[in-house]
């Protein structure tokens, strides 16, 4: 199992997204660019890879926002309720 970090960036006018120095797509606003990461670690986690998303803020430096593995997503929470209905109970 391999471990990929996707960071998203302001670059070029626009949020990007960067793994292994490779530029992904060109994003108007940063949620559109959080979106399309976490897609992508959802479709590395389910390729086995560990994933770190990352975000840089208007200083530059980069802050992480999710980190996923398959273990996680296969064991789900420790109460055994579905990951959705977990977040909706922890947000009421």
């Amino acid at each position: 199992m391999s471990r990929l970090v996707y960071a998203i960036i302001r670059a070029d006018g626009c949020w990007r997204i960067v793994c292994e120095r490779r530029r992904i797509g060109r994003y108007a606003t940063c949620e559109k660019a959080a979106i399309a990461a976490m897609a992508l670690a959802r479709e590395a986690v389910a390729s086995d890879h560990d994933v770190e998303v990352l975000v840089q803020d208007g200083a530059g430096q980069l802050w992480p926002v999710a980190q996923i593995n398959a273990l996680a997503i296969c064991a789900g929470p420790e109460d055994g309720t579905p990951p959705t209905e977990s977040a909706r109970s922890a947000a009421s």
